[in-house]
């Protein structure tokens, strides 16, 4: 979906530091909660294209706590969306700027569209009279400052000293992950959610990077129990927009160095291997020994075909037949030594619609698990899953 002529309408609710109070401004003559306006459809998780908006409207250097509402216009092309953040220090205010707390409702109850509820409902929250919704840890106003002070001390530890302001990158309900640069480069300290079906993404890829080193990224730091990792830069992301040689790249470095000794599936002697799960090309980087795979929430062990679906997608497009088939024999030729061509063709066939419906479960694991609001990728990925088995079944494996 293009951008153009989408604007993108946020409402902060910013929380004190310490104190049950929320941040009013002055707009009209009358107190409110700060709004900014972007001439672009954000991604809310985007702390690095909302929070620069706020800081020049309210003079205040804020981390993103995480989202509230957001909501989609397609015919107007608004996103309009409420965003909570919190200062990392108490800064002079704006002229008409001014804290809030339970002791001065009136100015609540008097907001305009909506705003008092909101705001209401915040200062309860803060100030321990309602338990709010189940929100991630990075929604706590000091989670990030536990983050950042273990991220610089184990950096110091390992010589990789930070030399400048550690920042956000993405707050959203599933990670959190921070950039801080250092005397060798940027480190990223990422923070995942514990969810039914997600592994602890630091330890696995801390014992990954130790069986694979030239193509999963080593963590410089740990904290299993936190579920933090900090990893070194490694390079950008070959992205959805990657060229058909670059996907076959990533297919051909993937396969053999996933086959594990896990026995036989069903019929086929392919055997069962270690699976990324959400295995495509914004989640790959290019490494000077090859590939680099990052991103192991959704690892799991299972048939391997099933890494092979989400790369038939550009987005939430899916991509021609000519490429898709073209992708898929790439794959299936490095699983020669256990089948024949049409024998993997036909296993293909018969693994496709268990794939989808693989994700699918792991989809509605996720949104089951989070609190509103929920992106509304999230939202749509079940159902999106749900056809793809329905459209796998109604066709024969061996025409695959």
């Amino acid at each position: 979906m293009s951008d153009a002529g989408w604007r993108s309408r946020i409402r902060w609710v910013v929380v004190h530091p310490d104190r049950p109070q929320v941040l009013l401004v002055e707009r009209a003559g009358r107190p409110a909660l700060p709004e900014t306006e972007l001439s672009a459809e954000v991604w809310t998780a985007d702390a690095s294209a909302t929070l620069p908006a706020l800081e020049q409207r309210v003079g205040l250097d804020a981390v993103l706590l995480g989202c509230l509402s957001e909501d989609e216009d397609p015919s107007a092309r608004v996103l309009a969306a409420t965003l909570m953040a919190a200062p990392r220090n108490t800064a002079t205010l704006p002229p008409g700027a001014r804290w809030v707390g339970v002791g001065d409702p009136a100015s609540v109850a008097s907001l305009p569209d909506g705003q008092g509820a909101l705001a209401a409902g915040v200062l309860d929250e803060l100030a321990g009279r309602a338990a709010g919704a189940t929100r991630a840890p990075w929604a706590a106003r000091e989670w990030f400052q536990a983050a950042e002070g273990w991220l610089r001390s184990r950096l110091d530890q390992e010589g990789w000293t930070v030399t400048g302001r550690v920042g956000q990158l993405r707050v959203w309900e599933l990670s959190c992950i921070l950039r801080a640069p250092t005397v060798h480069g940027d480190v990223y300290l990422k923070a995942t959610r514990d969810s039914p079906l997600f592994v602890n993404e630091a330890v696995v890829t801390r014992e990954l990077a130790a069986l694979f080193p030239d193509h999963v990224p080593a963590p410089l730091a740990v904290d299993a129990e936190r579920r933090w990792m900090a990893l070194a830069d490694f390079g950008a992301e070959l992205g959805w927009d990657a060229p058909v040689e670059a996907r076959e790249d990533v297919l051909r470095a993937a396969a053999p160095r996933l086959v594990a000794r896990c026995g036989e599936l069903a019929a086929s002697a392919v055997p069962a291997t270690l699976v990324h799960g959400d295995l495509h090309l914004s989640n790959v980087a290019r490494g000077r020994r090859g590939c680099v795979f990052f991103d192991w929430t959704d690892a799991c062990v299972a048939h391997p075909f099933l890494d092979l679906l989400t790369f038939f997608q550009e987005d939430e497009e899916e991509v021609d037949d000519v490429l898709r088939d073209r992708l898929r024999d790439v794959y299936l030729a490095e699983w020669t030594r256990f089948e024949s061509p049409d024998r993997l063709r036909r296993t293909w066939g018969l693994a496709e619609p268990l794939g989808a419906l693989h994700h699918a479960v792991s989809y509605r694991s996720l949104v089951a698990n989070l609190e509103p609001p929920i992106d509304a990728h999230m939202t749509r990925s079940t159902a999106w899953w749900l056809r793809k088995v329905l459209a796998g079944l109604r066709q024969q494996p061996n025409r695959r």
